[in-house]
């Protein structure tokens, strides 16, 4: 399940000491116009996470302890990037990031790899 991302607002460039040590950060329970009831629509409910110091609210469906873990992890992945590699943007990490998340996903069993050109017979 990917969560749907409905807004996003944040800061740019390194990330404070203190920013690094917490991790990514939540905040339940704070209203949205998403989480308001409207007459005969589904309410929907909302979670705001931050992943390099962006924060993002993202659909929250019934699994908010996964999209929570989910946020931490891509926080952390993007940290390390951008922490260990000189000289790198952070628009560069979040993509070195994507990047391996995806190459990690395609090489779990049962899912497809890169699609291989027609063999040459």
């Amino acid at each position: 399940m990917i969560p749907s991302l409905l807004s996003h607002h944040g800061t740019e460039g390194k990330a404070t000491t203190n920013e690094l040590e917490s991790g990514p950060q939540t905040r339940k329970g704070i209203p949205s116009r998403m989480d308001e009831q409207h007459q005969g629509a589904l309410q929907m409910h909302t979670l705001e996470v931050e992943i390099f110091n962006t924060h993002l609210t993202v659909w929250a469906g019934e699994n908010v302890a996964y999209l929570e873990a989910l946020a931490a992890e891509v926080d952390a992945r993007i940290q390390q990037i951008y922490t260990t590699s000189a000289q790198i943007s952070p628009l560069r990490a979040a993509i070195m990031a994507a990047y391996m998340f995806a190459d990690e996903a395609k090489q779990q069993p049962g899912k497809q790899g890169p699609k291989q050109g027609p063999s040459s017979s």
